[in-house]
C-alpha cells in the first residue's frame, strides 16, 4: 500500500508565492459594505478577504479573475473603487503607464492607491539565494520613477516603506524604507480637483487686431502678446 503524504513529505512552496501570500495578509483591509477595493496581483489564488473585492490577476496583455479585460482597458466606470493594491503588476504589464493612469481613472478622489514592488537589490537577492523561486519574469522599476510617475498625475501624500519578509510566512510593513531594501510600500492618495477651477485650453495663435478697435495693443494697456 502506497504510504499517504503528510505535512513532513510534502515539499514547501516556493520563495515567491509565499511571498504574495504574506504581503496580501499584510495588507489585507476588511472594506466597509459600501465601499469596493481592487486586488491586482501578478498571481491567482490568494483571496483573503472576499466580501467587497475585487480579485485580479495581471497578466503581460490581460487581467484576469473576477472580470476578464485588457490590462490597459478596465471596463469600471470612473471614481468608482474606493482603494487600489497593485502587487507587484508594475512588474508584469509592459506598459505601466496605461497601467497606472487605468487605477487612479477607477480610483475615488481622496483614496490610497498602493504599490508593491521589488527593487532591485531585492530581486538580485532572491535569484541569488533562490534558484527555484517561482517568480515570472519581472521587469524591475526605480522607486524614484515610480513616485515620479504618480507625482505627474496629480497624487499628493507620497509615501514608501519598506515591506520585511521572514521567508516563511510573515510580512511586515516598516518605515521608513531603505536604500538597500529589497522590497517596497508605495502609498498615494489622488487628490480631487477643485470644482472652481476652469480648465483653459490652449491658445493656438494670437488674435489679430480687428478693425475698429479703439486702442493699440501695447504694453501700457495689457494688450500687448
Amino acid at each position: 500500500m502506497r504510504p499517504s503524504a503528510d505535512s513532513s513529505t510534502v515539499a514547501p512552496a516556493p520563495w515567491w508565492p509565499r511571498l504574495l501570500a504574506a504581503e496580501r495578509r499584510a495588507l489585507a483591509n476588511a472594506p466597509a459594505p459600501d465601499e469596493r477595493e481592487l486586488w491586482l496581483s501578478c498571481a491567482g489564488g490568494l483571496r483573503v478577504v472576499e466580501a467587497g473585492v475585487l480579485d485580479l490577476q495581471a497578466t503581460p496583455l490581460r487581467l484576469s479573475g473576477d472580470l476578464v479585460a485588457a490590462s490597459s482597458l478596465w471596463p469600471l466606470r470612473d471614481d468608482s473603487i474606493d482603494r487600489i493594491v497593485l502587487q507587484h503588476a508594475v512588474e508584469v504589464v509592459p506598459d505601466v503607464d496605461a497601467l497606472l493612469d487605468e487605477a487612479l481613472r477607477v480610483l475615488k478622489p481622496e483614496r490610497r492607491i498602493l504599490l508593491l514592488t521589488v527593487g532591485a537589490l531585492g530581486w538580485t537577492r532572491c535569484r541569488a539565494q533562490f534558484a527555484d523561486s517561482g517568480a515570472p519574469a519581472l521587469r524591475v522599476h526605480g522607486t524614484r520613477s515610480l513616485l515620479e510617475a504618480l507625482a505627474a498625475r496629480g497624487c499628493v501624500d507620497l509615501r514608501v516603506s519598506r515591506v520585511d519578509f521572514d521567508g516563511r510566512d510573515v510580512a511586515r510593513v516598516l518605515a521608513p524604507a531603505r536604500m538597500w531594501s529589497g522590497l517596497c510600500l508605495i502609498e498615494a492618495r489622488k487628490r480631487r480637483e477643485l470644482p472652481n477651477v476652469r480648465r483653459l485650453r490652449p491658445r493656438l495663435r494670437a488674435a489679430t487686431p480687428a478693425s475698429g478697435w479703439i486702442a493699440r495693443p501695447t504694453s501700457r494697456n495689457g494688450l500687448a502678446a
